[in-house]
C-alpha cells in the first residue's frame, strides 16, 4: 500500500503498464464532497483553506494535476455525480485505488460484494513524506429535532435520537451502515465486527469540523471557491497556480479584513495543534 505521494505514483505507474487501468481516484465534482476530498491532501501537507496562494496549498493541487496528466487518473473526476460514482469504477476493475468514505461500506461495498471483491485493503491517505499522518475531516450530516414540533412528538423524537447513543443499538447500527461509533466505548468492538472500519475509527480520533478552519458560518462559500479552482486545474484551463491565487483573492473578499485575519489565525492553530497531537498520539 502507497505511503507517500511518491510511492502513489510509482503504484499508479506501473498498474497503468501492466493492467492498463487507472491506479488512483478521487471525487472532483463542483460540490462539497470534491473539497471534502481534496482537504486532507491540503492540510496534511500545511496548506490552509485562507491560505491558498501558498506553496503547500499550490503544491497539493499540482500533485493531483500530476495524477490526470500522466494518466494515473481519469480527468473524469471532475464530472462524477459523487462519492459513490468512485466505488463503482473500483467495483468494475476500473480503477485500483481511490479515496472514500466509511460510508461505502453500508452501501456499496457491503460484506457480499467485498467477498465477491475478494482482496480489498483499507489505508490511510497517502502522505507528502515518511513519518506524516494525514490530517483528515469530520463530518456528514447531522440528527436534528424541529424548533417547531410539539411536546408530544418532541418526547419521542428525542429518546429515538438517544438510541444511536446505546451500545447494543450502536453496535448494530454501525455494522450494517459502516459508520463510525458515536462512543469510544464501543470503537473497538465495531473495529473488530468490519475491520475495514478500523482505519476510520482511528482517523476520527484527530478529524477537523470543516467550519472552523473555513470561516465558519461562511465556510459553504469558502469550499465554492477552493473547489472550483481544483475543476479549472485539472481540466487544464488554468495552472494550479493561478486557480488557487484566484480563489484566494476571491476568498479574502468574503470577509472584512479583521474576519479574515481572524479565521485564518484560527485555522492555522487548529490545524497546527491537531498535527501536534496526532503525531504524539494524544
Amino acid at each position: 500500500v502507497p505511503e507517500t505521494w511518491n510511492e502513489l505514483l510509482e503504484a499508479c505507474k506501473k498498474i497503468k503498464e501492466k493492467l492498463g487501468i487507472y491506479g488512483f481516484a478521487l471525487c472532483a465534482t463542483a460540490s462539497e464532497e470534491g473539497t471534502w476530498q481534496f482537504e486532507p491532501f491540503l492540510w496534511t501537507n500545511g496548506g490552509s483553506l485562507f491560505e491558498l496562494d501558498q506553496p503547500e496549498a499550490i503544491e497539493a493541487l499540482s500533485f493531483l494535476v500530476k495524477l490526470v496528466e500522466e494518466g494515473y487518473m481519469p480527468r473524469d473526476v471532475v464530472n462524477v455525480s459523487g462519492q459513490g460514482d468512485l466505488t463503482i469504477w473500483f467495483i468494475n476493475g476500473e480503477v485500483a485505488m481511490m479515496v472514500n468514505g466509511n460510508w461505502e461500506f453500508g452501501w456499496h461495498l457491503t460484506p457480499d460484494v467485498l467477498k465477491e471483491l475478494g482482496d480489498v485493503e483499507v489505508a490511510p491517505l497517502p502522505v507528502p513524506k515518511k513519518g506524516m499522518k494525514a490530517l483528515v475531516p469530520f463530518g456528514g450530516e447531522c440528527y436534528g429535532i424541529s424548533a417547531t414540533i410539539d411536546s408530544e412528538k418532541l418526547k419521542y423524537a428525542w429518546e429515538f435520537l438517544k438510541l444511536f447513543y446505546v451500545e447494543k443499538v450502536g453496535e448494530f447500527y454501525e455494522k450494517w451502515t459502516g459508520h463510525i461509533p458515536t462512543r469510544a466505548s464501543y470503537a473497538e468492538k465495531i473495529a473488530q465486527l468490519r475491520p475495514e472500519l478500523r482505519s476510520f475509527i482511528e482517523q476520527a480520533k484527530y478529524a477537523i469540523p470543516r467550519p472552523l478552519v473555513g470561516g465558519i458560518d461562511k465556510y459553504p462559500d469558502v469550499s465554492h471557491e477552493v473547489i472550483m479552482a481544483i475543476q479549472r486545474a485539472l481540466t487544464g484551463v488554468q495552472t494550479p497556480e493561478e486557480a488557487f491565487k484566484e480563489a484566494a483573492a476571491n476568498i479574502r473578499k468574503l470577509f472584512s479584513k479583521e474576519e479574515f485575519e481572524k479565521y485564518k489565525k484560527m485555522a492555522r492553530e487548529i490545524l497546527d495543534n491537531t498535527r501536534k497531537r496526532m503525531m504524539e498520539g494524544k
